[in-house]
């Protein structure tokens, strides 16, 4: 995103503001990247990480096997929801902080631009 915004800068009116923001600082360039990423890329990752929690261990044979404890189904389908969410915020956690190390590594003055 960050060498899309620098190869194709945006005019302050006629584009979103937050891009052209993000393309004046790159320390705004995580809002950015949450902006665009969570309509469908955080969605479909999401919806992997709940969505296999349960299916991934009935698939694998598993299920089975953890049903046989003594868990109540509930605590096992509410256990793995955590877990889902948990993955859900490192997701999420990865992109800002990418975004983050991108937006510095871009908005840093180069050595030529010191007088």
């Amino acid at each position: 995103m960050a060498v899309a915004i620098n190869l194709n800068p945006p005019d302050a009116r006629g584009e979103g503001r937050l891009l052209y923001l993000a393309s004046q600082t790159g320390l705004l360039l995580p809002g950015f990247a949450l902006r665009v990423t969570s309509a469908f890329m955080l969605v479909i990752v999401v919806a992997l990480f709940g969505g296999d929690a349960i299916a991934g261990e009935a698939s694998w044979g598993n299920l089975r096997y953890l049903l046989m404890r003594p868990v109540g189904r509930g605590r096992l389908v509410f256990s793995k929801f955590v877990v889902a969410v948990f993955c859900a915020w490192v997701a999420v956690l990865i992109v800002v902080v990418t975004a983050l190390v991108v937006g510095s590594i871009v908005s840093a003055p180069m050595p030529s631009d010191r007088r």
